[in-house]
Formats: C-alpha cells, sequence, structure tokens
C-alpha cells in the first residue's frame, strides 16, 4: 500500500497536481474573464437608460439600485479574483461556489427587474419617438440573464471539480 502512491484520502496527490497544472488550471480565470466583460456590458447598456430620462422614466428607481449594486459588486468581485490570479493568490472553491450562487441569483433578479420595467414602459400611452434607451434597457436585461446562465454554468463546473478534489 505505501508503495502504491496512495494517501489517506484515496487520491494520489500526484495524479492531482497533475491534473490541475494541466489545461483545466485556466478555466476559472476565463470564466471570471468572460464575466467581468458581461458584467461591464450589463452595466454599461443600463447607463444611458438610467441617467438620462428627461422626459419620462424608463427605469424605477428601485430598479436602477439593483442593478448598479449588483453589477458594480460583481465587476469588482471578478475584478479581484482576477488580480488574485495574478498574484498566484486563489480563494477556496466553496467561497468561489457561495459567490457565483448569489451572482446567478442576482443577475437574475436585476434582468427580470429590467425587463418588467421595459415592458411596462412599452405598454403605456405615451409613446417617445427616441426608441434607442428602451432597445438598450432590454439589451441589459437581456444580457443579465446570459450572464446569469454563465454564472450558473460556471458554478456547476466549481462544485463538480471542487468536490473531486482538484480544485484548492
Amino acid at each position: 500500500m505505501a508503495n502504491s502512491g496512495e494517501t489517506g484520502t484515496g487520491v494520489d496527490s500526484a495524479y492531482k497536481n497533475n491534473y490541475v497544472t494541466g489545461a483545466n488550471k485556466y478555466w476559472p480565470t476565463l470564466f471570471k474573464l468572460f464575466e467581468l466583460a458581461l458584467a461591464i456590458v450589463c452595466i454599461g447598456l443600463l447607463d444611458d437608460p438610467a441617467n438620462n430620462t428627461h422626459y419620462r422614466t424608463f427605469v424605477a428607481q428601485r430598479t436602477i439600485a439593483l442593478c448598479y449594486a449588483t453589477f458594480g459588486a460583481y465587476i469588482i468581485i471578478c475584478g479581484a479574483f482576477l488580480l488574485g490570479k495574478v498574484f498566484q493568490d486563489t480563494m477556496t472553491w466553496k467561497t468561489v461556489a457561495m459567490l457565483n450562487f448569489i451572482a446567478a441569483v442576482l443577475f437574475v433578479a436585476s434582468g427580470a427587474a429590467l425587463l418588467r420595467d421595459w415592458s411596462e414602459t412599452k405598454n403605456r400611452n405615451y409613446w417617445h419617438p427616441n426608441t434607442q434607451r428602451m432597445d438598450l434597457l432590454c439589451a441589459s436585461g437581456s444580457v443579465a440573464i446570459v450572464t446569469a446562465v454563465f454564472f450558473l454554468v460556471d458554478l456547476l463546473a466549481t462544485l463538480r471539480q471542487g468536490v473531486r478534489g482538484y480544485l484548492e
């Protein structure tokens, strides 16, 4: 048993280390990079409808607060994760999984609120001739839902690899 290379946990540490050093080493960083890009796109699309409502309100103030808090917080969190990777400092997989789950819930809530406001504004009697802000609002809600799905995929991949012992 001592010559077979098995440890007390039942997983060969040489196998575990070789698995992590392969191509699978970079998938958490790539996920966070795409999530950061999508969060920046969400906040960029929301900026014009949220701040330039001279003639009519496109977005409720509660929705603006939820979206800016969600998008801004996850820009900071993903940026901190990537900065930690640059300095070779890692988060535990359980922390990353928890943050991914919270992000998925918040991005679904933000996307649903944005699409609800878009639908309510679209159904009003007064239709402003400039519909660009309505398009931006719909796009921000749609990208938020896509980002939530992306966070869920990241959550599932993190849980799968973490439970198997391939992540720290």
